[in-house]
């Protein structure tokens, strides 16, 4: 150390010194030098310290780990009972509408709620209050322009109806 400083000094001073007399003198003064007891003390507890802080790593990706495959049962459990809801709601449509089920649909919105809403996770499996409004905007709409459809047969229906009782009537009057 005391070559380095010696060539910090020089080249501060001005002096040109020759930088291979300069490595020389480092390295043997290197090869000279026997650490001292404050570091090899320094260097044990640094070791003692890396060994915990190895331990404490250890530790926490083993609970990561765990966590990792709870959080991923858990994500497959909530899968399977979407899927059994949405079947559940199916079944429900589908015995309403057969022949001899029952007159009126089942209507369950909180069920239909959560579907919507289990429907409108976003990829990193969060749910947004956004996407999911968003979709309901979007089956209320849907359900808007069924209604209009209905509505417009429904007027088309009347004038046939009307028309066809007017012809009766005029056949009556008639005779």
């Amino acid at each position: 150390m005391v070559a380095i400083d010696e060539f910090t000094e020089d080249i501060k001073h001005g002096r040109k010194t020759k930088l291979s007399d300069t490595v020389t003198k480092f390295m043997s003064e290197a090869k000279s030098a026997e650490p001292s007891d404050s570091i090899k003390v320094k260097a044990v507890q640094m070791e003692k310290e890396l060994e915990k802080a190895d331990k404490l790593s250890d530790k926490f990706r083993a609970k990561a780990a765990e966590l990792e495959e709870k959080n991923k049962d858990l994500t497959e459990e909530n899968d399977k009972l979407g899927r059994a809801m949405k079947e559940i709601l199916e079944s429900l449509k589908e015995s309403s509408t057969k022949p001899g089920g029952r007159d009126a649909y089942m209507h369950v919105p909180t069920l239909e709620k959560i579907l919507a809403m289990m429907e409108a996770k976003t990829v990193d499996g969060k749910y947004e209050a956004q996407v999911y409004l968003k979709a309901q905007v979007d089956q209320l709409t849907g359900r808007n322009e069924e209604l209009r459809r209905e509505l417009r047969q429904a007027r088309t229906d009347y004038e046939k109806a009307r028309l066809e009782v007017e012809k009766a009537n005029s056949k009556v009057s008639c005779v």
